[in-house]
């Protein structure tokens, strides 16, 4: 009798229906990265804490209900990062009328121009692509992790383009104008800014983006005219040291 009995349970479990696991993949981009990880926080509210449906469906991992630390551990096992790898390298910089045709910079003065350029013969990948390019307040890698999002510096906003041909000058592309990008760095020397070609425009930093910047050091620094005066309040004391020195 009871084999049975524990067979019969088995097979009403087995029927009954069940909740959906979740699988933390916000956007639906096949991949669990930061993007994900992004929405996971807002939706993170503790033990028993009642989500909203389209929270529970993607980060209860656990099918409790809420999305809370055990989840969370779920979601660092689901942890796949992007798809395809952000590429860090050179973006920002001027062109030259003759080879290379374009040199790579950090520091450029308040009343510059900044260009963006990519070498299709180093990264094939880039050729036939769309991408929003994008200038940014500085972010450390940490700030990177923690939030992705891309938020424009620049008057008109990204900059949508194309890449193509073979030649880096195929693929230069100016980005601000003179005074567009605030140089005030109050007691420093330069603002620091991050560039982005965002390649699958959703505005975030992700998969498939290039960057330049996404370290403790910004892309490129812009700097204000240091023959100026800075905005500490000089202070100016006549002394003598003859009566001391028997001068």
């Amino acid at each position: 009798m009871k084999p049975r009995f524990s067979l019969l349970l088995t097979i009403i479990v087995l029927l009954l229906p069940g909740a959906a696991r979740a699988d933390f993949d916000h956007d639906g981009d096949g991949d669990i990265d930061l993007v994900d990880f992004g929405d996971f926080l807002v939706c993170l509210g503790g033990p028993e804490v009642e989500v909203s449906p389209s929270c529970a469906d993607t980060h209860d991992g656990d099918g409790d209900l809420d999305v809370d630390l055990f989840d969370f551990g779920l979601f660092q096992e689901a942890f796949t990062g992007p798809s395809s790898a952000i590429t860090a390298t050179q973006l920002a910089g001027n062109s030259l009328d003759g080879y290379p045709f374009f040199e790579y910079v950090k520091a450029f003065n308040e009343n510059a121009t900044v260009e963006v350029a990519i070498d299709p013969t180093r990264f094939p990948q880039i050729v036939g692509q769309t991408c929003d390019i994008h200038v940014v307040q500085a972010k450390t890698s940490g700030q990177w992790w923690v939030d992705p999002s891309l938020v424009d510096v620049t008057p008109g906003g990204p900059q949508t383009e194309t890449f193509g041909g073979s030649t880096i000058q195929e693929n230069t592309f100016s980005v601000t104008g003179p005074y567009d990008l605030d140089s005030d760095a109050g007691i420093g020397l330069g603002v620091g800014y991050d560039v982005v070609c965002d390649c699958d425009q959703d505005g975030q930093l992700g998969g498939g983006d290039y960057i330049d910047g996404q370290s403790n050091e910004a892309g490129l620094y812009v700097v204000h005219d240091t023959t100026q005066p800075g905005p500490l309040t000089v202070v100016e004391t006549q002394y003598s040291v003859g009566p001391v020195f028997g001068i």
